[in-house]
């Protein structure tokens, strides 16, 4: 289960779209507890998930059929102009008709187009969840590789406070959990380190 929508480091958008998630769901009927979103909402999140992975380290197959059985499955019944509104407020309106699109003519045994071919390749090198090498190549493109360089290796309070919750309380050990941090990695994750360094330099 995951433990937030969106957090540290993800879309700014996304983070400020969902901090108040609850008022844009609805209460299940008969429930004095339960909520949902709307059919178009939850296609909404939906999107706005599968491009938070895509812009990390990449999306796998899995979304893109998501993205399909769903278009399928409610048709005309969802408010696509509120759907195009949303998307928008989002800055992933382009991201969205782009997956759909995608999504539609290689389920549907359509022809792909160019922009599709790349697409689709990105997709099918991202694995399920992402890649480190994706990721890093992203990063390095909105940061520069010295920028990408510092944020793995100080990531920002935000961040830190996920890991080292204790930092809510004392936010002056910031700098002692850097540095534990580090020095795990170096030990624990030897292998993980290495390949990240050689992605950056690939890129």
């Amino acid at each position: 289960m995951h433990r937030m929508l969106f957090g540290p480091g993800n879309d700014p958008r996304l983070i400020d779209y969902y901090d108040d998630v609850k008022s844009r769901l609805l209460l299940n009927e008969g429930s004095g507890f339960g909520y949902h979103f709307s059919d178009e909402d939850f296609y909404v999140y939906m999107i706005a998930h599968e491009y938070k992975h895509y812009s990390g380290g990449g999306t796998g197959l899995r979304s893109l059929l998501d993205t399909y059985v769903y278009c399928r499955s409610k048709g005309e019944r969802i408010d696509r102009a509120y759907i195009d509104g949303e998307l928008g407020k989002l800055g992933i309106a382009d991201f969205e008709k782009a997956n759909r699109g995608l999504a539609q003519r290689l389920f549907g045994g359509e022809t792909l187009t160019e922009a599709d071919e790349e697409l689709l390749d990105y997709i099918l090198s991202s694995g399920t969840y992402g890649t480190s090498s994706n990721r890093a190549k992203n990063q390095i493109a909105e940061k520069g590789r010295a920028g990408y360089l510092l944020s793995r290796a100080f990531p920002s309070r935000d961040v830190m406070q996920l890991l080292y919750p204790i930092l809510d309380r004392l936010p002056f050990l910031l700098p002692a959990c850097w540095a534990l941090r580090l020095i795990s990695a170096l030990i624990t994750k030897r292998k993980k380190v290495a390949f990240q360094l050689k992605a950056v330099f690939r890129h």
